[in-house]
């Protein structure tokens, strides 16, 4: 699934399968994705402020450039090797 910049702002994205989609550059302020499978899923400069992602799955997600001020990464699965986040 390709979503390069889609604005997903503040929208209810519960559970969602996102594995392998891309959405770099994505607008997704405030919105909640926990319990989210996004493994190997491009996050790469994606606006993730306020973002829920509390239980989500971000096994080999990519990070890189992103926007996590505020976000809830609770009991949310990360792979810490590749990224800042768990620092």
């Amino acid at each position: 699934v390709i979503l390069t910049g889609a604005d997903l702002s503040g929208k209810d994205l519960t559970g969602t399968i996102l594995a392998r989609a891309d959405l770099s550059y994505s607008n997704l302020t405030e919105t909640n994705l926990s319990y989210s499978i996004l493994i190997r899923t491009s996050l790469h400069g994606a606006n993730l402020a306020g973002s829920d992602l509390s239980n989500s799955d971000l096994t080999g997600a990519n990070l890189d450039d992103a926007n996590l001020t505020d976000t809830i990464l609770t009991d949310a699965i990360l792979d810490c090797n590749n990224h800042d986040v768990c620092n």
